[in-house]
């Protein structure tokens, strides 16, 4: 590892030419990141008309190519053979993305049969495939990663022969399309055939190899998803399980050229959407993560390739986050804020159990996003406000004593027996577009809480007295 107060050198390599799907994002990732925790670094940027001195850098990155520029590449880098097998022989960072990496192998076959020598460093073999791309968002798994990659893949190619997979596929397409690996690795080199700025959608990924590099754990992650849509991509996975959907900013822009960012809001009634709507979807997929989709230019606007999406979002720790009430600025300001702490924190909840879904998801069929019956206010109340972790509604006539035109909610969070007042106006005016009875017609009844001691008594006959005496541990205590 490099010493750290000495510049660490990023190379952008072949910037120009392997750059399909704004790549340059990666090396931009890399250096903030690197930058945030105070380690200086420099970024250079060469291309085929540079001479290279790969051994000053400690972080070397190649993206993805026309099929024909991967051959200029192949016949570039030649030249440069004992030097590249040098750098990966030495533990240096190397990563590769999209068909950048399939050179580093031994034949490399094209779409006309025609057969190319690789550089020969492993012995996988690549064969195009003519008149035929494969496309696929992925879902991947990598080994010292709790968290699961995401990306998306275009390819012409099938590779046979690695031994050394990167990933493990649960979703998407492998090295020969159909397999369940992807990728190679090799030391502290990294290929694989995702595309785009693979680092800035999966912030684990960048933490990893930064820490890599400097030989230090790196601190933060990107709460940013940003990324070219690439033509057939219909959905984009973001590559966080903890991302709290209730807060996302989704932001499009339809050239690079735009100045302004158009604000896409989340599908509240599809109804009311016409094709001109700006909005999007979202939905649970494998891994526990979540996708966001667009209309069709009917129900609502579509996102067309070569826009630019961007996707804004808050990572949570779950019930881990509650009861907190000291906080420590990360940032440096030119002042000293004041900061009042009026109560812990609180509404933090795990991923909803199985048997919650199983009684929630026929009430949100039965009742529509309408606020009529007494369950219809139950599952609005418990979807959008995730932290309640349990809600009794019914109607005013049914109390004692009646209370007619008004609807009564009893509900309590995981850590709170009672809810506060501001969580009160804020579940309250959920309702306040309710022409029937409106925020101002409910009432609130706090929970009783009773506490139940289980009190078990044992009628033990002799012959278990016996069979107690003799084998202690067969007996409950």
């Amino acid at each position: 590892m490099k010493e750290l107060n000495k510049n660490m050198k990023i190379l952008h390599l072949y910037h120009d030419i392997m750059n399909l799907y704004g790549e340059y994002a990666n090396v931009a990732a890399m250096q903030r990141m690197l930058e945030k925790n105070n380690v200086p670094c420099e970024t250079d940027k060469l291309s085929v008309n540079d001479k290279l001195s790969l051994m000053e850098y400690d972080f070397i990155y190649v993206g993805s190519g026309t099929e024909s520029n991967q051959k200029y590449v192949l016949e570039h880098l030649k030249t440069y053979k004992e030097d590249l097998s040098a750098y990966i022989e030495a533990g240096k960072i190397l990563l590769m993305t999209g068909n950048s990496f399939e050179i580093l192998g031994k034949i490399l076959k094209d779409a006309k049969e025609k057969v190319y020598e690789g550089l020969g460093f492993f012995d996988f073999t690549v064969a195009e495939q003519e008149r035929t791309r494969n496309t696929a968002d992925a879902i991947f798994t990598m080994q010292g990663q709790e968290k699961p990659l995401v990306g998306f893949i275009n390819k012409c190619s099938t590779i046979s022969g690695i031994d050394t997979p990167l990933f493990q596929v649960k979703m998407g397409l492998g090295n020969e399309t159909t397999g369940n690996t992807e990728g190679i690795q090799y030391k502290s080199f990294y290929g694989t055939h995702l595309t785009g700025p693979i680092l800035i959608k999966n912030p684990y990924f960048l933490i990893q190899l930064a820490s890599d590099l400097c030989g230090k754990e790196m601190k933060g992650e990107y709460l940013t998803y940003e990324w070219t849509t690439a033509s057939n991509q219909k959905y984009f996975v973001i590559p966080n399980p903890d991302v709290d959907i209730s807060r996302l900013k989704v932001n499009v822009k339809y050239t690079s050229d735009d100045m302004y960012w158009t604000e896409y809001t989340r599908n509240e009634n599809v109804v009311e959407n016409n094709a001109d709507s700006t909005v999007y979807y979202i939905e649970e997929v494998d891994n526990q993560l979540f996708r966001v989709y667009f209309g069709d230019d009917y129900i609502s606007k579509a996102i067309k390739p070569g826009n630019i999406v961007k996707i804004d979002y808050l990572v949570t720790k779950g019930a881990a986050a509650n009861s907190i009430l000291s906080f420590q600025l990360i940032d440096q300001l030119d002042y000293e804020p004041i900061l009042e702490i009026s109560q812990p924190s609180f509404g933090g909840k795990d991923i909803e159990e199985i048997d919650s879904i199983k009684r929630y998801a026929p009430l949100a069929f039965y009742s529509q996003n309408r606020a009529v019956t007494a369950s219809d206010y139950e599952y609005l109340v418990k979807t959008n406000f995730p932290q309640i972790s349990s809600v009794s509604t019914w109607g005013g006539e049914d109390n004692t004593p009646p209370l007619y035109g008004r609807v009564c909610i009893s509900a309590m969070t995981g850590g709170n027996y009672v809810l506060s007042e501001s969580l009160k106006e804020e579940i309250a005016s959920l309702f306040d577009d309710n022409k029937i009875i409106g925020s101002k017609r409910i009432s609130w009844f706090d929970p009783t809480i009773t506490q139940i001691l289980e009190l078990v008594s044992y009628t033990i006959s002799r012959s278990q007295q016996i069979l107690l005496s003799q084998h202690p541990s067969s007996f409950p205590a």
